[in-house]
């Protein structure tokens, strides 16, 4: 479905010969997607030794106690970057088909 999300302009999707949703790629993203945030953390040395440069962390971006969370890493200068959790249309398609993986 990656071809679709940057070719088509509009998709419907067929669920038992019935049209389920029909839009397009990027609206049925912000429809059916999830508002969280993945933020990269800054991260200190484990104490086995290894370093790595980042954490990462999943925030939900309608969450007061996540949103508070954000503000003080960032007042703190720990938040190296961030970007929004963007659903796949594979996972759009499944979430409306109604199909669950086993």
């Amino acid at each position: 479905m990656e071809e679709a999300d940057h070719l088509c302009q509009r998709l419907a999707f067929l669920v038992k010969g019935h049209i389920v949703v029909n839009d397009t790629p990027r609206n049925l993203k912000l429809a059916y997607g999830e508002r969280k945030l993945v933020v990269a953390l800054a991260s200190s040395p484990s104490s086995g030794g290894e370093s790595s440069a980042f954490t990462e962390r999943i925030l939900n971006m309608d969450s007061p106690a996540d949103q508070a969370q954000l503000t003080q890493w960032m007042a703190q200068g720990s938040v190296m970057a961030m970007h929004s959790r963007e659903a796949s249309l594979e996972e759009i398609f499944m979430d409306v088909a109604g199909v669950r993986l086993a």
